[in-house]
């Protein structure tokens, strides 16, 4: 079990999960839950998790994000604009290890009740899931790959001008039949340096209203860097393009840059600046959006 809690109020910090349709317990402490399943497994059948979980494209993706999916504005923060990062309902299925450094996953979510709101009207929606993953590791070279679908799928109405900027839906809510989405992902150690490579994309379909159909795509680029036995850089780099019925709705890039400092083997201090960018190609109804964030934190892994 996963859960976030703000440390300095003790107030939720994350929503209830993607596909279900309350909170969970309908109490505070449970509706801050990230991940909460159980699992069952050994080498010759795998492994099956049964509850709430990470979708697997967040954790394909974010294995080959250099700041660890830093919540902070830039690099991580535009793949991830438009992705489902957990699923509520979830069953995923890890293969045994047929291939030395072969990772095969299948992932499948069931919300299967009526929810969302659409205008006044409550609407039905499926809101199924599935994906597939696949990571192979050989040495200090490392290659994955994730496909998904989303069915059925609720969106809200996005804000023009925004901190996050818009999606293909723009300002219209609705019900997209499916949403497609496309990630391949590769890195190699060289000792000195970790340079790491990534490519997402996602294609939001809907045949019944062509003012909601569209694309998210981009390549990042980024490194992590001993520069001592403990100072570490991290940099990532991203550029893409967000286009909506058909023609462009925005460039966007960002940036991130963190140091890590060693104060143990499980204790670090680090700081991080990220800069995220929406350059608007329909002036006349959506405007740039820029956005600066930094942190500085302690972190400890128990």
């Amino acid at each position: 079990m996963e859960i976030g809690i703000n440390y300095s109020n003790g107030v939720s910090t994350t929503a209830a999960p993607d596909v279900t349709t309350s909170a969970l317990g309908n109490t505070t402490f449970f509706n801050n839950t990230r991940q909460a399943f159980a699992s069952l497994g050994n080498n010759s059948f795998g492994e099956l998790r049964i509850g709430t979980q990470d979708s697997l494209a967040k954790n394909l993706l974010g294995a080959y994000d250099p700041t660890k999916e830093a919540n902070t504005t830039g690099a991580t923060s535009l793949y991830q604009q438009g992705q489902v990062t957990r699923f509520g309902q979830a069953a995923t299925y890890q293969a045994p290890a047929f291939v030395k450094g072969l990772t095969l996953r299948a992932q499948y979510a069931n919300d299967g009740t009526n929810y969302g709101n659409v205008s006044t009207t409550n609407t039905p929606t499926t809101n199924n899931a599935w994906s597939l993953s696949a990571k192979y590791d050989a040495g200090n070279f490392s290659i994955g790959t994730v496909y998904e679908s989303r069915l059925s799928y609720y969106v809200a109405a996005g804000t023009a001008n925004s901190a996050t900027a818009l999606l293909p839906n723009m300002t219209t809510a609705g019900i997209i039949p499916s949403v497609n989405m496309f990630g391949l992902a590769a890195s190699y150690d060289l000792g000195v340096v970790k340079p790491m490579l990534s490519y997402y994309g996602q294609k939001w379909n809907n045949p019944n209203n062509y003012s909601t159909t569209g694309t998210v795509n981009g390549y990042q680029m980024g490194f992590s860097a001993p520069v001592t036995p403990v100072i570490e850089l991290v940099g990532s780099y991203i550029t893409g393009k967000i286009t909506n019925a058909g023609s462009d709705l925005y460039n966007t890039s960002g940036l991130q840059a963190q140091v890590n400092y060693a104060l143990s083997k499980r204790s670090r201090l680090y700081g991080i600046y990220g800069q995220t960018n929406w350059a608007s190609q329909r002036t006349a109804t959506t405007a740039d959006v820029k956005v600066q964030q930094y942190g500085v934190g302690l972190l400890h892994t128990f």
